[in-house]
């Protein structure tokens, strides 16, 4: 298998080396590196260009682009540069276990059903101090075991951290031809490869996940949850719109898919569009007509969201819910 690790960056000087030098001591080298930096003023740039001279490391690109495209474009198009047969996404601000590559390429050499494969993380903070996280990542028990995710009508809940996962040259290949550039690239891998059968996690840690004030995604150590805004969700659900719809068109053309995911597909298509009706308008009569799509949220407090943000009280209630799950975890690890 080839190996590929594709890298964006932008504005990521201060914890730019530690990510390169921790992909450069992996246990099984990658075979290309992709780096598109996303016009940095920073010293991002000299810093990737010093590292690829001083190990002489040929079979690393790294692109500059004309113009700021944004994380989610960015990202895309830095894997269509990809030629591997497995790509790993890569952020600019964690630090990679040194067997990350060589642990998850085994497995997916066990498994030919393998289409995203992710690992555990451990969360560190500005400084590189592991702390126990408070965004509900999983914990590892480090039994390397590998468990399947079912499809079912959820499917496009399913939120993978992209620095934790690698995936297949299919699965890169129908992310290009989707043609979505303004729509998470974590969010499109795993549940497409969920659609195919092919979503699987390793319980092994494989990275150390940078958690700080600057994160790019929105993540940081004083975000919880219910703490984004109102336009942030509407526009996420627009931007999910838009694949879901570019989605069916796809398989709709090539007939891949049996018809009860095509069905799937089209209800949940169908749920996001009333979600952002909803959102857009503040009618409560169409707050109550999402109910009968409850089987499409990922839980009850993801369809209590949609109430809250629309009506200002996001983070009350998210603050809430989070102790509520806090407290059913302890009961039931009790």
């Amino acid at each position: 298998m080839k190996v590929s690790v594709v890298m964006t960056t932008y504005n990521g000087e201060k914890y730019i080396y530690e990510q390169i030098k921790s992909i450069y001591k992996q246990t099984q080298s990658p075979d290309e590196v992709i780096i598109c930096d996303d016009c940095s003023s920073d010293s991002t740039v000299t810093i990737v260009k010093e590292f690829i001279v001083k190990h002489s490391l040929n079979n690393w690109m790294l692109f500059v682009n004309k113009e700021n495209k944004g994380w989610q474009k960015n990202f895309i198009e830095a894997m269509g540069k990809s030629t591997g047969d497995v790509i790993f996404l890569c952020d600019q601000d964690d630090i990679w276990l040194d067997d990350k590559i060589e642990h998850m390429v085994n497995a997916m050499k066990c498994n030919d059903q393998i289409k995203c494969l992710a690992g555990n993380i451990i969360t560190i903070d500005d400084s590189g101090q592991v702390f126990n996280n408070k965004h509900g990542y999983a914990q590892s028990c480090n039994t390397n075991i590998i468990t399947k995710i079912p499809f079912n009508k959820k499917f496009n809940t399913i939120t993978i951290l992209g620095c934790s996962l690698c995936l297949t040259r299919e699965i890169a290949e129908i992310i290009r031809d989707l043609d979505v550039k303004n729509f998470s690239h974590d969010a499109q891998t795993c549940r497409l490869a969920n659609l195919l059968d092919g979503t699987y996690l390793i319980d092994r840690p494989v990275i150390k996940y940078r958690i700080h004030s600057n994160n790019t995604s929105g993540v940081s150590a004083n975000v919880g949850f219910g703490s984004t805004s109102l336009e942030k969700r509407i526009s996420t659900i627009n931007g999910n719109i838009q694949w879901l719809k570019a989605l069916l068109k796809y398989y709709q053309s090539n007939k891949s898919l049996p018809d009860y995911k095509l069905r799937v597909i089209s209800k949940t298509r169908e749920m996001q569009e009333k979600r952002y009706d909803f959102l857009t308008s503040r009618s409560l009569a169409k707050y109550i007509g999402l109910i009968k799509y409850k089987n499409y949220y990922s839980d009850f407090s993801m369809l209590i969201g949609d109430f809250a943000y629309c009506y200002g009280i996001n983070k009350m209630a998210g603050t809430f819910l989070w102790a509520l799950k806090t407290q059913l975890k302890m009961v039931k690890g009790k």
